[in-house]
């Protein structure tokens, strides 16, 4: 009679896994269950053995102590074989217990990006590498912030949100098993790239600043009326300027004036013209602005021999906080104008305009009313404004520049003094903003 073929295994019935022995046409759950039953196999086989040739039957002394040490033997070598099996078991799942409580080789996470030290505004992302690891959660200021997959053993944080003071940052990552791992601290202080458009309002002050990007049509003019009255006042230059007059600008130089950065090549930044959004164009990054700087800034020390001032100021008035954090990173604080958007009044003279039919388009003594009448029904007036106008213009006719002798005569009788930007920015408002 055939015996029929179990489901599970052949010695204990216990389900079957993927990983398991076979002897002949039987399954076994384990190698265990296969020793076990073929160790009896073979004694059952061995008894079956000595019966068929009479060997248990003989009553010889010899014969007798032959079949009992075969009998020992097996007997042993079953005892010997379960015992070393039921050992190398309990070895086993000690060390996979072990395993899954220590995971072998986990390496701790560490941050990359930003290193300790300043950022340059309230938003950064987080870079770091975690090996071996699943889930990575960041903690600033010891309060979890944001949760995140390593992937290919990287993790990043993108636009995470930082205080105005010292931020300590870690990051602990994750393992299938529940491992973790802590990354060393990073301290990050924010430093925030300002826009200045106005100076102490304490005092009487005001501070005349000139463009010059490309045209010196008027430059020798305002140089002598600047000159005439005694004012020294801050110009920001571009890099080709400097380069196509040298001589205007040692003449700058040598009047007291203070020179600021204008970029080299006076080229749009943002978007502005487009949309009337102040997004940064897609040839402008870090490397190009800080670039355009640079550039102009070596012009400036080979052909004075000094420092450019460390204030720039954006063409065409086209910046955002990107583009301004980009320029601190290297020194520089930008210089806007005064605006006061409540009362819809601005400083920028507007002396660029040259279409009579623009809704932008003033004279001479609009542009000359405008600056005077500003703040009129402010109690701070013009204390510490800062008043845009420019070297050169493609007016053909009422160039605004013809109104500067009268401009000054009628702020100083409204006792106004002016001052350069370094002036007009005590030392408080320059530690906040620099």
């Amino acid at each position: 009679m055939n015996r029929k073929r179990k489901r599970g295994c052949f010695r204990c019935d216990r389900s079957i896994t993927k990983n398991f022995y076979t002897y002949r046409t039987y399954r076994f759950c384990s190698k265990r269950c296969y020793l076990f039953w073929v160790t009896r196999f073979f004694l059952l086989k061995t008894f079956a053995f000595f019966r068929s040739v009479n060997l248990l039957s003989y009553e010889t002394r010899f014969s007798q102590l032959v079949s009992l040490f075969l009998l020992l033997s097996l007997l042993f070598m079953n005892i010997y074989i379960s015992k070393s099996i039921i050992e190398t078991n309990a070895v086993l799942k000690k060390h996979l217990a072990e395993k899954i409580r220590r995971p072998i080789g986990l390496i701790p996470a560490s941050i990359t990006k930003p290193k300790t030290g300043v950022i340059y505004g309230r938003v950064a992302d987080i870079e770091g590498e975690a090996k071996r690891s699943n889930v990575a959660v960041l903690y600033v200021n010891n309060v979890p912030r944001d949760v995140c997959i390593v992937k290919e053993n990287r993790f990043t944080f993108e636009g995470v949100n930082f205080l105005e003071k010292e931020n300590f940052i870690f990051v602990k990552t994750y393992t299938e098993r529940g491992a973790v791992s802590t990354s060393a601290p990073v301290s990050i202080r924010v430093s925030i790239a300002e826009d200045i458009t106005r100076g102490v309002k304490d005092y009487k002050e005001v501070c005349l600043t000139f463009d010059g990007g490309a045209s010196a049509k008027a430059t020798t003019e305002i140089l002598s009326i600047l000159e005439k009255k005694s004012i020294r006042c801050t110009i920001f230059l571009t890099g080709k300027f400097m380069q196509r007059y040298p001589e205007l600008v040692k003449r700058m130089v040598a009047d007291g004036h203070e020179i600021g950065n204008h970029t080299y090549s006076h080229r749009h930044l943002t978007t502005y013209r487009f949309n009337e959004r102040h997004n940064t164009l897609k040839k402008v990054n870090r490397l190009y602005l800080q670039k355009e700087l640079k550039t102009t800034q070596e012009i400036f020390r080979q052909l004075t021999g000094k420092d450019i001032t460390p204030y720039w100021r954006a063409p065409y008035g086209e910046h955002n906080a990107e583009i301004r954090n980009w320029a601190k990173e290297i020194g520089y604080t930008h210089i806007s104008w005064t605006r006061d958007y409540k009362r819809n009044q601005s400083l920028d003279a507007l002396d660029w305009v040259t279409d009579r039919n623009s809704e932008l388009y003033l004279t001479s003594e609009q542009i000359k009313d405008r600056i005077v009448n500003f703040g009129e029904d402010d109690e701070d007036g013009l204390n510490g404004c800062i008043i845009l106008m420019h070297l050169g213009s493609e007016r053909p006719y009422d160039n605004a520049y013809k109104k500067l002798p009268e401009l000054i005569d009628e702020l100083r009788d409204k006792g106004y003094e002016f001052s350069t930007v370094s002036e007009i920015l005590d030392d408080e408002v320059k530690t906040v903003n620099r």
